[in-house]
């Protein structure tokens, strides 16, 4: 009754063959309600990428040597469950979510783009995904594409994703990119250097998406409605939120370090509320631009 399930062997005495091995053993959940399954159907309530690699892909995994482009195989296992995991590792290609409801469970893994990647890890046009357990996504190789991103949600609503960090972003692509179309979802223990929140009109917006612990230098806001930061880590010398055409954007209790500007408005910037942050580290210009109405009272800050 290891793990909670009781595993038996109706094979008998004998030595079952490798085909009635696995269909004559079953799986019975702790419990007075459990029912018990044929261990083939309980195996198959999650998918292993594994399940889906050659021996010398797995083998590559395993030894981080991104040598083995896995891209394929991993497309094959979003296809054929919404329960997928990744073993401890390192995979090399790009990899996109297609199911609604699929939740991707990582191990210590990391993903590592290629050079003509655009993005590496997506979820794109599907909704209620979950991605969770802390991936790593690097960005070194990926060199040709003029605009790359480490992880890209796009037209989909209630997502929860969370403790992801990407890794070698360069100074112009950006490690999260949340696109038009997705609304009511959580960002959690995200860090990424530079973040971009892009709709593409009041319309059709980024809207209610909550942010918890997301750690980031530079944020790029265009089209956004309704989005909050719960305990932001804002560092480093670039400007912090560079807002425009941004409708309700809360900031609540986050450490905000380094230079830059904090909140950089162009047009069509309203409802910005941001209290309880410590902003004690923080030496450059706190507002600019234009921002009706504003409601800011941070530590160490008076109202402005």
């Amino acid at each position: 009754n290891a793990g909670g399930f009781k595993i038996t062997n109706y094979g008998g005495t004998d030595a079952p063959s490798a085909t009635t091995d696995v269909a004559q053993n079953s799986a019975t959940a702790s419990g007075t309600s459990a029912v018990t399954r044929t261990l083939p159907s309980k195996l198959r309530d999650s998918v292993s990428v594994f399940d889906y690699l050659t021996t010398a892909q797995i083998a590559d995994v395993q030894a981080r040597t991104y040598v083995e482009d896995v891209s394929t195989a991993v497309a094959a296992a979003f296809a054929a469950s919404k329960d997928v995991d990744f073993p401890d590792g390192g995979y090399r290609g790009s990899f996109s979510v297609v199911r609604a409801g699929t939740t991707l469970k990582f191990g210590d893994v990391t993903l590592k783009g290629r050079a003509a990647d655009t993005e590496v890890l997506s979820v794109v046009g599907v909704n209620n995904c979950v991605v969770h357990g802390g991936v790593k996504i690097d960005m070194a190789d990926m060199t040709d594409a003029s605009t790359r991103f480490g992880f890209r949600a796009s037209a989909g609503f209630g997502h929860r994703f969370s403790d992801i960090q990407v890794l070698n972003e360069g100074a112009s692509n950006f490690g999260l990119r949340v696109e038009t179309g997705v609304y009511t979802s959580v960002f959690e223990n995200v860090e990424a250097n530079r973040v971009s929140i892009q709709g593409t009109s009041l319309g059709d917006a980024v809207t209610t998406c909550t942010f918890v612990n997301l750690d980031w230098e530079f944020a790029d806001i265009d089209y956004a409605i309704a989005m909050t930061f719960i305990n932001p880590i804002i560092q480093g010398s670039s400007d912090k939120l560079d807002m425009a055409n941004v409708r309700s954007i809360t900031l609540i209790g986050g450490d905000i370090e380094g230079t830059g500007t904090y909140l950089k408005a162009g047009s069509g910037v309203t409802n910005v509320v941001s209290i309880n942050n410590d902003t004690g580290a923080f030496s450059g210009t706190y507002t600019s631009g234009t921002i009706d109405p504003v409601f800011l009272w941070d530590i160490s800050r008076n109202a402005v």
